[in-house]
């Protein structure tokens, strides 16, 4: 069961995905609906059964990506599911290209997969002294990201 949980005042009108993807990227279950989130609640939108999903070997090498993004193309929400604890799923060489981009006082790097699921990125800049806005993340297969550098303020 997928929930969506809010903790808004509002209602919040979006598109709920769930894709159940290989590690190349391969999508192998795909479903997708208009929904509204509704304000300070936590509500069951998609109900996926385990038939639903490959069995075998390409369950052991597939994960579960939901999103919920705004009417503007907004991802609001994402979480992965693996479907294997860590110790049993395995592992695949990613190829990924960074790119370092300066603008004024502003740096961000611009990371570009093109191989398989990029598990457990770690960002690190320590000696440029401060940090990542998000250190800590799965990159997937074909997926561009984006994340903004922030120093630290000296006085």
């Amino acid at each position: 069961m997928i929930y969506l949980v809010s903790d808004r005042n509002q209602p919040i009108r979006g598109t709920l995905t769930a894709r159940v993807m290989d590690y190349s990227g391969n999508i192998q279950l795909h479903k997708q609906l208009e929904v509204i989130a509704e304000p300070a609640a936590s509500k069951i939108y998609l109900e996926l059964r385990k038939k639903d999903i490959p069995a075998g070997r390409d369950r052991e090498q597939s994960f579960l990506l939901c999103e919920f993004c705004q009417s503007d193309g907004t991802v609001l929400s994402r979480n992965i599911h693996y479907l294997l604890l860590y110790k049993n799923t395995p592992h695949f060489k990613a190829e990924i290209e960074c790119e370092v981009i300066s603008d004024g006082d502003n740096l961000k790097i611009v990371l570009h997969n093109y191989g398989a699921l990029a598990r457990d990125v770690y960002l690190t800049a320590s000696t440029l002294g401060g940090f990542f806005e998000d250190n800590f993340f799965d990159l997937l297969p074909g997926e561009k990201m984006e994340k903004r550098f922030l120093p630290l303020i000296s006085k």
